[in-house]
């Protein structure tokens, strides 16, 4: 959703346009970026306190 406000103060709510392609790309380059470790769930199971 895409949110404008007017000249006279209203709010004017409208679908964002969504550009899938772009959203990939900038997604495998985030996955790249944060390289995956062991899992909280993991550690939590196997003896971990908190």
């Amino acid at each position: 959703m895409e949110a404008c406000l007017t000249m006279d103060g209203g709010l004017t709510i409208r679908p964002a346009t969504w550009n899938r392609k772009a959203f990939a790309r900038e997604l495998s380059t985030a996955r790249e970026a944060m390289p995956l470790g062991q899992s909280v769930m993991d550690e939590v199971r196997h003896g971990g306190r908190y």
